[in-house]
């Protein structure tokens, strides 16, 4: 194809950006889509690891804010086309979501540590009265 429609053009570019390939021609992204982990490489993408703040507002800026980058424009010009669309929008805001959870998780991991710190401290405190318990119980029977 030597000239795609835009919407095929936008949706592609927009994935091979978010893989964080630099695409700059419609040649570039030809060459990343005939490879063959391209798919893999899409259902393997994690989030966490490789979408960065700035690279959130590259997509925000560039491609979700394009009033042609939308499901339903691109899927008229390529049904192949449209679901790449929603995958590049879920990913974006799965990204805001992990971004705002991310204070939340921390703040669990700590209440899970602090929680198996008291778990061994009453432990401890447990054993001591079991201790004690039974050193009272051998001074009760010696007097």
């Amino acid at each position: 194809m030597g000239n795609p429609p835009q919407g095929v053009r936008l949706a592609l570019e927009s994935v091979c950006t978010l893989l964080g390939h630099k695409v700059n021609e419609w040649k570039n992204i030809q060459a990343i889509v005939r490879k063959d982990d391209f798919i893999a490489s899409i259902v393997n993408f994690n989030n966490e690891e490789k979408m960065t703040k700035p690279l959130r507002v590259k997509m925000r800026n560039e491609f979700l804010s394009n009033p042609e980058f939308t499901f339903d424009k691109v899927n008229r010009a390529s049904k192949a086309c449209g679901p790449l669309v929603q995958w590049v929008e879920a990913q974006v805001t799965y990204s805001e979501i992990l971004d705002r959870v991310g204070p939340l998780r921390n703040e669990v991991e700590q209440l899970e540590e602090q929680a198996l710190q008291t778990k061994a401290e009453a432990k401890a405190v447990e054993n001591t009265i079991n201790a004690l318990e039974s050193s009272i119980a051998t001074y009760k029977t010696e007097y």
